[in-house]
């Protein structure tokens, strides 16, 4: 770790972490309907040059899975509209917006079961719909390549060849079954003072370099988790002002509908700012009571008073500096007073 963090405060941080919510990790495949393609599989000799460029074939329609991708965006918009992201796959929520979130998963994830049912159902339909439709599109292959018209002397025999290249390159029923799925995985965080060596017989000091270990990785893990969880909420503040910024210079005014999610996302951020970023949600105070209070300064104020315009646009650069503040230091810095404030609470 670049900063030292005490193996008291990321003990206390965990546990409160647990408290707060709980991390998801979303699994979802599906199967892209198309294969990279070579000349050889076009039946084409492979030093004909640059006459014909490598390129992919469509496997199916793109219509017919099509809404595999639309569902898969929906769950991934829920998360992130509920959620913070705190590693690679995995992200966190608060126990609060956990039940209706996971409901709505869910419905998603069976949603996307449907989908699969009613896709294998069309299997054979779908494939031989996909073959007609690469027969007629290799028909203009065939008849600007007299490579092709040497190896296949009419296009029925290279329709032949192409359609056993398709069914060659689709998965079997099964092997399609397996490539599409969706489901998710919860978990919490393991606090240093719950982890251990297991029941092994070991020696005094392999135990104890075993723990002394384990607590390094306690201290990193939560420390990244704070890092990105406070990251990514920062990002999305500098995305929304960096987007208002962009009409407000190229219309040279504002609406209401560019505020709105500025508004919306300032109070998602009270909800899922579990790691108390003073910093930002100083920022997001300050731009709500001076901006966006529709009583005071409505979009028609700012775009109407030359000195609100431009110190509102100042603010909105400003929120650049938030995503450079998001160091190993800020993290340690926040673990320090997140267990500094649960001492107090408890004492009291």
């Amino acid at each position: 770790m670049t900063e030292t963090t005490n193996s008291e405060d990321v003990q206390i941080v965990s546990e409160y972490l647990n408290e707060c919510g709980i991390m998801v990790d979303l699994h979802i495949g599906k199967w892209a309907g198309k294969k990279g393609m070579s000349f050889e599989d076009l039946g084409l000799p492979s030093d004909i040059g640059n006459v014909f460029t490598k390129t992919s074939m469509r496997l199916v329609d793109p219509n017919r899975i099509a809404a595999f991708s639309r569902i898969e965006q929906r769950m991934r918009n829920l998360l992130r509209e509920e959620s913070v992201q705190v590693f690679s796959n995995f992200r966190y929520i608060p126990w609060f917006k956990f039940t209706g979130v996971n409901q709505d998963l869910k419905n998603l994830i069976s949603e996307y079961s449907d989908e699969k049912v009613k896709f294998l159902d069309e299997y054979d339909a779908s494939l031989a719909e996909q073959v007609e439709n690469v027969k007629t599109a290799s028909y203009e292959l065939y008849q600007r390549s007299s490579a092709l018209q040497v190896s296949y002397p009419t296009i029925e025999d290279y329709h032949q060849f192409i359609e056993s290249k398709i069914r060659e390159y689709w998965p079997s029923k099964q092997e399609m079954n397996d490539k599409f799925y969706a489901f998710m995985d919860t978990c919490q965080l393991m606090p240093p003072g719950q982890m251990g060596a297991g029941n092994q017989i070991v020696s005094n000091d392999v135990m104890a370099s075993a723990l002394e270990e384990a607590k390094k990785q306690a201290e990193t893990t939560v420390q990244q988790f704070i890092k990105r969880a406070m990251g990514e909420l920062r990002m999305r503040t500098v995305e929304i002002c960096t987007h208002i910024r962009g009409v407000m210079k190229d219309t040279g005014k504002i609406s209401e509908r560019s505020l709105n999610p500025l508004r919306e996302f300032i109070s998602r951020f009270r909800d899922l700012n579990f790691c108390n970023d003073q910093e930002c949600d100083t920022f997001l105070k300050d731009l709500e009571e001076n901006f966006l209070d529709d009583g005071v300064n409505s979009a028609s104020m700012i775009s109407e008073d030359a000195d609100i315009w431009g110190a509102f646009g100042d603010m909105l650069d400003d929120a650049v500096l938030l995503g450079k503040g998001i160091t190993d230091k800020a993290a340690s810095e926040t673990i320090s007073n997140i267990a500094g404030s649960r001492v107090k609470r408890k004492i009291a």
